[in-house]
């Protein structure tokens, strides 16, 4: 029986995973987060509607050509979890303060450290990851 001051505390200590997809790349999912590099980009609205907050609108990424990351096989257990606490008012859904840092692999072979997003607060980004041994 439940008496006043009751209290239950619930503690999920999930791992990062690295998951491969069906073409071979890996991504990266703690619970049931899947995480992404978000591609930095601009918005440009095509229609707009008499409705307040709802439009039609492309996204085009920052950087003219962007190149995708890779990563290699002795950086994939680099990636660690952190998170910091959602201030009032922000919607934890776009403002997401739980990420992934770690490192990839740019097309020049250097090693960058990156900071992955889940996957959801994301509008360009990309998920999977080839895997060079």
């Amino acid at each position: 029986e439940w008496k006043t001051g009751d209290e239950v505390r619930l503690s999920f200590n999930n791992k990062v995973q690295t998951m491969e997809a069906f073409n071979g790349d890996i991504y990266f999912q703690r619970g049931p987060l899947v995480y992404a590099h978000a591609i930095p980009h601009m918005d440009k609205t095509i229609k707009t509607y008499d409705e307040e907050g709802f439009t039609d609108y492309y996204s085009f990424p920052t950087e003219k050509n962007f190149e995708p990351f890779s990563v290699r096989a002795d950086k994939v257990s680099s990636f660690k979890h952190e998170s910091s606490a959602v201030a009032n008012g922000e919607n934890p859904w776009y403002q997401s303060r739980d990420y992934l840092t770690g490192y990839l692999t740019d097309n020049r072979g250097q090693n960058k450290q990156v900071k992955l997003v889940p996957m959801g607060s994301t509008v360009l980004r990309q998920v999977t990851f080839k895997n060079y041994e």
